[in-house]
């Protein structure tokens, strides 16, 4: 279904009792001079057959219902002058002749971008081609021009405001040592990868995910805005890129301290993501794993990867590549890891099922298959208790904090790139 603009030229009225804000100017805006088509398609919501509201919860507003169709008969925004978004309603009727208000949130272009209104109807036309993906980017529903403040405007379904302003209760990592996301973060990340995976499919670019003002909380979640707001010569993976280098760079995340983050920022910036498959790829790194059995199931991948499709020489270069990246464990020896752990008969027994060369990182990788594949029959032996796949990873992570990672992502970069990753006065060890 879609809605539109209407064409009377009377403004929409205020809430009745509503204070004007102090140092802000109430907008009632004139009926748009033309119709906006509006696709709203597939919007996940529940009870997708009424109109669209909302419910407060934790302070935030909760979608309950959704939009179907109807003319935009007008809206009205507080606008707050400096600010680049606002706060406000539209006024809608539907086939019936009924009306409905509906929270809405304006974006606000500045006036040396907005083109006469053609990027605020790009943004709109071209996040509407990610409708399906609603979970993800909030939703556009169309764009205006406001005499008042002469400005063009874009609404959007309301959100609550720029992340980079609301970031409490948005922990990103679970743990001190930085290995795992919290939860909400791991599927948020998820997200965004399923939905730029769409979008380079409808050929529809972001060109602004390093910007903090493209990441907006909406209903608890954070979403993405400002779909095709900028613009240029693109690469196809140059979203995926500033995806990356926002998490890195913006220190709220703390990500660049993180082995695991930078294991993944090392895929993202590859020439991995110019493949058919690259969202498979990040989506099967350890980091973006919720389960145990599908975090050994990644480490799976890169020990067969570094036994079945790699020459002697190759596993060196493959050692050098993940030197450079994680060069903390050059100089030690396996048993330099457990050798004070409590578990370290077990360890042990595992350690003696290898044949080890001279590369840290190999060991790493073949000494955590061998920990997969055999602690039970081990623990039995020794008459422990049976470990559960929880606590293998756990011991994994303990012991060798971000090498699994760092070996799923170089086992996923292409072979040409890891001398690129070398810087030329490091003296590589392998």
């Amino acid at each position: 279904m879609s809605f539109s603009t209407g064409t009377s030229s009377s403004r929409g009225r205020k809430k009745d009792n509503v204070p004007e804000p102090q140092n802000s100017i109430t907008v009632a805006q004139e009926f748009a001079t033309r119709v906006v088509q509006a696709r709203i398609q597939q919007r996940r919501r529940n009870n997708a057959d009424s109109h669209f509201s909302g419910t407060k919860l934790g302070g935030r507003t909760t979608p309950k219902k959704m939009i179907v169709g109807g003319f935009v008969r007008s809206f009205k925004f507080e606008y707050i002058r400096g600010r680049t978004i606002a706060q406000g309603t539209m006024r809608i009727e539907d086939g019936s002749g009924d009306f409905d208000e509906v929270d809405v949130t304006a974006v606000i272009l500045k006036p040396d971008e907005a083109e006469d209104g053609v990027v605020a109807q790009r943004i709109v036309e071209e996040t509407q081609k990610l409708a399906d993906y609603s979970h993800a980017i909030v939703e556009a529903y169309f764009s205006a021009y406001c005499e008042q403040i002469k400005r063009w405007v874009v609404v959007y379904e309301k959100f609550d405001g720029y992340f980079h302003e609301n970031t409490d209760g948005f922990e990103f990592f679970k743990d001190a040592e930085k290995t795992e996301l919290t939860e909400s973060w791991m599927n948020t990340i998820r997200k965004f990868i399923e939905v730029l995976s769409f979008a380079r499919v409808r050929k529809v670019f972001h060109h602004g995910l390093s910007k903090k003002s493209s990441y907006v909380v909406s209903s608890g979640a954070v979403k993405l805005i400002n779909v095709a707001r900028h613009t240029g010569r693109w690469l196809v993976t140059q979203d995926i890129k500033d995806l990356s280098k926002y998490f890195m760079e913006d220190e709220f995340f703390g990500a660049a301290a993180s082995d695991d983050w930078r294991s993944l920022d090392c895929l993202l910036n590859s020439g991995a993501m110019t493949s058919d498959h690259w969202d498979t790829n990040v989506l099967g790194h350890p980091l973006l794993l919720g389960s145990a059995d599908a975090k050994l199931g990644s480490y799976e991948l890169a020990e067969i990867f570094m036994w079945s499709h790699m020459t002697g020489q190759e596993r060196l270069e493959y050692s050098n590549a993940m030197y450079f990246l994680l060069d903390r464990y050059q100089g030690h020896k396996i048993k330099d890891y457990y050798i004070n752990d409590p578990n370290r008969a077990l360890y042990d027994r595992i350690y003696n099922l290898g044949a080890y060369n001279n590369s840290i990182y190999c060991d790493i990788v073949q000494f955590v298959r061998n920990l997969r594949l055999h602690h039970e029959e081990h623990t039995l032996a020794l008459k422990l208790d049976s470990w559960s796949n929880e606590f293998i990873v756990e011991e994994i992570t303990k012991l060798f904090r971000g090498v699994m990672s760092m070996a799923y992502s170089v086992a996923h970069v292409p072979r040409n790139e890891w001398k690129k990753l070398h810087k030329k006065h490091v003296t590589l060890p392998y």
